[in-house]
């Protein structure tokens, strides 16, 4: 589940982990970081977890936005991160299930196609729309998806499996949204 501030993981029949879905680059010539004598993470991009620690040293970023991979380059470096250092598996040996926003356009789709099969050779790939395996998960083929995210919320219908596109409703109120107004709304009442 490629979400824009969390990714969901796992191999099979595990309980899936997820990672902050951030990326850091160094800042070139950083002074604050050689006057304060701070650790040398090694490498260009951090990721996740270890982006968040090394915060001071590095631009922090989030490659995806709104449901949508903003940066193709730093998804990568996320997707390698989790093969390789996570699940510590070589891609080419597993199946891949990736679930998207109802509204991914067809640009989307085959960034990921090209990621997985080209430079991850994944055996097999699905990509299928987030509403759809949300009913799955509670044993139905049809219904009413209603999911806020952390950038989006996205109302779909959904007849025996498949979205009806025409009837789905994409909104830009999320859960960051609801975050921001609840906290001006406490700040302002602290100032009364």
């Amino acid at each position: 589940d490629i979400g824009s501030h969390k990714i969901k993981y796992e191999l099979s029949l595990n309980e899936p982990k997820d990672m902050f879905t951030l990326i850091g680059r160094r800042e070139r010539n950083n002074r604050r970081s050689a006057i304060c004598d701070l650790p040398d993470y090694g490498s260009e991009i951090v990721v996740g977890e270890d982006a968040l620690s090394a915060r001071r040293r590095y631009r922090l970023e989030h490659p995806i936005k709104d449901g949508e991979i903003k940066n193709l380059i730093g998804f990568q470096e996320i997707i390698n991160h989790i093969y390789n250092d996570k699940l510590q598996v070589i891609p080419d040996e597993y199946p891949v299930l990736i679930s998207q926003p109802i509204f991914a356009d067809k640009s989307h789709t085959e960034a990921l196609q090209d990621i997985f099969f080209n430079q991850l050779c994944v055996p097999k790939l699905s990509i299928i729309p987030q509403p759809v395996l949300s009913l799955l998960a509670f044993g139905k083929t049809t219904g009413l998806v209603v999911e806020i995210g952390e950038d989006l919320t996205q109302i779909a219908p959904i007849y025996e499996e498949e979205p009806i596109g025409h009837a789905a409703s994409l909104f830009q109120i999320s859960g960051n949204h609801l975050t921001h107004y609840l906290q001006k709304l406490f700040n302002d009442e602290s100032h009364m």
